[in-house]
């Protein structure tokens, strides 16, 4: 591809994702907000504007599932497992075929400014597609277990944040929340560790397992278990990697008026500079992207 070609892809990328920016009122309009989406009905619903609201879409390999987030939940007792999608996921699934093939059974939505940037200008105005970081994912399991009387459970981050944690989101939406802060080790667990997870789980018997472990840690962990998770009855297994700490307040998240402009990975990068090596790699991201091999 040309420089000019490449420079002018990034212009109408930019300009495009600043153009198709949906306010809250717009959101609810579309149908996003409290959208029906059912976990694994990849079947497109005509939205009133045009838009396809819950198709299925690809980016990199990846099929997005639920590109306008998962805000229904139902309670089957069979876990199906939850993935917010960002740049990083999203190379790491191009780089490991384990990873990768997990990914393809998963609920996939739109995490980041990167993808959500990419998955519009891909697919323009053919799928309505909205942003649901892991933080927004967590407060939402959250209000649903507060309303069906169902349980939570937070395994991952230190001991420190994950209980204060599980004590924010039990007193904000008034859920049956525990959690458990597992000793640190490389995966595979070591078998005493493993132990430990399972006990504490076991004891609580979740119907929302949120997992923090970072990927693919956590995924791979899951897909591991997935059978003890399936004899458990848990019915939704999240991957939200920072989730609990953003929570517990441990790690401060963007002012709405940054994440409203999609400024959150400068804003993150100025409270952590040592996070520039990772926001350094989302430049394959977007090469990958405007060479067409997303």
């Amino acid at each position: 591809m040309e420089r000019n070609q490449i420079i002018g892809s990034m212009t109408d990328l930019m300009s495009y994702g600043a153009r198709k920016r949906l306010t809250p009122r717009d959101e609810l309009a579309s149908g996003l907000k409290g959208a029906a989406v059912r976990p694994w009905r990849r079947r497109a619903g005509e939205a009133s504007s045009g838009r396809q609201v819950g198709a299925a879409s690809d980016l990199g390999g990846v099929c997005i599932s639920h590109p306008a987030g998962l805000h229904a939940f139902d309670w089957s007792g069979r876990p199906r497992f939850v993935t917010t999608l960002n740049a990083e996921v999203l190379l790491l699934a191009r780089r490991r075929s384990d990873f990768g093939n997990f990914l393809r059974h998963n609920i996939i939505t739109v995490d980041g400014q990167w993808t959500l940037w990419a998955t519009r200008w891909k697919y323009r105005d053919a799928v309505a597609v909205a942003k649901q970081s892991g933080y927004d994912l967590l407060q939402a399991a959250a209000r649903a277990c507060a309303r069906d009387g169902r349980r939570l459970f937070l395994l991952g981050a230190s001991t420190e944040a994950n209980a204060r944690a599980v004590e924010r989101l039990a007193a904000e939406h008034g859920c049956r929340a525990d959690g458990f802060s597992p000793p640190y080790a490389s995966f595979p667990f070591p078998e005493p560790v493993d132990a430990l997870i399972h006990s504490e789980v076991a004891a609580a018997r979740p119907d929302v397992l949120v997992v923090g472990f970072g990927a693919p840690k956590q995924e791979l962990w899951a897909r591991d278990h997935a059978a003890w998770l399936t004899e458990l009855g848990v019915s939704y297994v999240l991957f939200l990697g920072g989730a609990i700490d953003m929570v517990a307040g441990k790690v401060p998240r963007a002012p709405r008026l940054v994440r409203r402009l999609g400024l959150e990975s400068p804003y993150r990068l100025a409270q952590s500079p040592q996070r520039f090596k990772r926001e350094l790699g989302k430049l394959e991201f977007l090469w990958l992207l405007l060479t067409g091999k997303l």
